[in-house]
């Protein structure tokens, strides 16, 4: 699947979600909500994103996201692991190969 091209900007607000492949369920527990939460609060900072909302759902997730400095927020979303992994690799074990779809 091809890339949007979306000219980044600081001030700008962006919504970003992602998907269970097959629509499995990437929310497991309690603990995997917490986990992705704290993965995205380690990060937040270093990339200057601010958080305006977020939902999180047994098998997706939204985040609206605004980019507060220069650094294109699509590092944040496609650089890091951070929103593709809602839990840590030794407690969640997909029948699938592939956790999300592109």
């Amino acid at each position: 699947m091809a890339r949007r091209k979306v000219a980044f900007a600081p001030g700008e607000y962006y919504h970003i979600y992602n998907r269970g492949a097959n629509r499995e369920r990437i929310f497991r527990s309690d603990e995997n909500y917490r986990f992705l939460l704290e993965r995205i609060k380690a990060c937040i900072q270093d990339w200057q994103v601010g958080i305006i909302a977020y939902c999180l759902m047994p098998n997706h997730y939204h985040l609206i996201l605004r980019q507060d400095g220069e650094r294109p927020i699509s590092g944040f979303v496609i650089d890091r692991p951070i929103l593709y992994q809602a839990s840590p690799p030794d407690v969640y074990h997909p029948q699938s190969p592939d956790l999300y779809h592109p």
